[in-house]
């Protein structure tokens, strides 16, 4: 996290929530678990910011979150 945005990195992907840095917020990031038995199977990441969804990432097998 930064002054005006947030970044959450996979090994692929990359997703950026911008934000006021003049607000108080709350956030928060839910990551739904991916069924590593299906190689094609696929899960995301949801953000919220004060409760209400921001912006989701789609990840698959070959992602690592860092």
């Amino acid at each position: 996290m930064n002054a005006h945005e947030a970044i959450l990195n996979t090994a692929n992907k990359s997703l950026s929530i911008p934000y006021s840095e003049e607000d108080i917020i709350e956030f928060e990031y839910n990551i739904n678990p991916i069924d590593t038995k299906n190689e094609s199977a696929s899960s995301y990441i949801m953000t919220y910011e004060d409760g209400v969804g921001a912006r989701p990432l789609l990840y698959d097998n070959n992602d690592r979150l860092y």
